[in-house]
């Protein structure tokens, strides 16, 4: 389950790097400013250096960077929840419906016309056998890059449909419902906490892709810049360091925490939690303490919790029984203190894998 966060790491780290070189070109830029004049070298340096930056190459370089690690972010991630789907279901036909309805459609479209997916290195014969095997009893393989295909580039409406048919439901509303999401709407408009969901739930009325406005910027910047090479109107440096990079650092977090949500779902969905039903009390929203029944509970690995809205992920930190650290759970029903990485609450339901 951490491929998803890996993932995000990645995403972050790169949009820090086209941060970073947006910063450091303004640096330079800077600095030959400030170079002696009289000094026929530097002044051929600065001519030159300020030619470039002139030249659509750099703005597209970041504009192109910006999107593509986005898409590259969505590809990744939604690839892992598939492969979650094949490790954990037993049979194909206990996917999600949007899954399956998708997998043959794609697969269908494939096998009509090829042609159309050039750039796919799968082939006619491996959509066949990966079709086939569906169903069969044993194990089962999808066609990944069939599945991961998406109409157009990802603004907010190809994000949101490319989320529905992996599966996962309600997605605009999820997102916009997250803390962070929240919180970016707050400090963008300076309101506060409770001024920043009212406008969230003005806009859901209305036009909520306003919502997403960074996004949309991005998207068309980025068609501009590879259908036309030269942008008549570009962001600048100061939009692109201090609102559309922001906005995806934080789409890129929200986006992880709704897809870590739907791989406790598909658990659920599998039959792979355990209930712990016998919660004795929890202590600084941070320690659970129960009855351990059979369950085999271990420091480093996860236990689930349903709020009543969402799933959320916790590791164990520490395990105690008799007010001694135990590395793991060995007997059935003994009374175990769980100290978690996270804000618990007493009437949260809890599970184990």
């Amino acid at each position: 389950m951490n491929r998803i966060n890996i993932s995000k790491d990645e995403y972050l780290n790169n949009l820090k790097d086209i941060r970073n070189y947006i910063t450091c070109m303004e640096e330079q830029h800077s600095l030959i400013d400030n170079f002696d004049r009289e000094n026929l070298d530097v002044n051929i340096i600065k001519q030159r250096f300020t030619k470039v930056m002139s030249t659509p190459v750099v703005y597209n370089a970041v504009i192109i960077s910006l999107y593509g690690c986005f898409e590259n972010y969505i590809d990744k991630i939604a690839d892992s929840l598939l492969d979650f789907w094949v490790e954990k279901a037993d049979r194909y036909v206990n996917l999600a419906n949007e899954i399956k309805q998708k997998h043959i459609k794609k697969s269908g479209e494939f096998l009509v016309n090829s042609n159309r997916f050039k750039n796919f290195e799968i082939t006619e014969l491996e959509v066949i056998k990966n079709l086939y095997s569906c169903f069969e009893e044993e194990k089962f393989s999808l066609n990944k890059e069939l599945l991961l295909t998406h109409s157009g580039n990802l603004g907010i409406d190809q994000l949101i449909e490319l989320f529905n048919d992996l599966g996962i439901k309600n997605s605009k509303a999820k997102i916009l419902g997250k803390k962070k999401f929240v919180e970016y709407i707050k400090n963008k408009n300076e309101f506060s906490d409770e001024k920043a969901k009212e406008y969230i739930n003005k806009k859901k009325g209305g036009d909520v892709n306003r919502l997403f406005e960074e996004l949309t910027q991005l998207v068309e910047q980025r068609n501009k810049v590879a259908h036309g090479w030269c942008v008549d109107t570009r962001l600048s440096n100061s939009v692109l360091v201090e609102q559309i990079i922001p906005f995806m650092e934080m789409m890129g977090q929200v986006i992880c925490d709704i897809f870590e949500e739907e791989l406790i779902i598909i658990l659920q969905t599998c039959g792979l939690l355990n209930e712990i039903d016998m919660i004795i009390d929890v202590y600084n929203n941070n320690i659970l303490c129960i009855n351990s029944k059979k369950s085999r509970l271990k420091v480093g690995e996860y236990i689930f919790a349903y709020t009543g809205k969402d799933y959320n992920r916790f590791k164990i930190l520490n395990i105690q029984h008799n007010e001694k650290d135990i590395q793991k759970v060995e007997e059935d029903n003994i009374d175990v203190g769980i100290l978690v990485d996270g804000y618990i609450k007493k009437n949260w339901k809890y599970y184990y894998t």
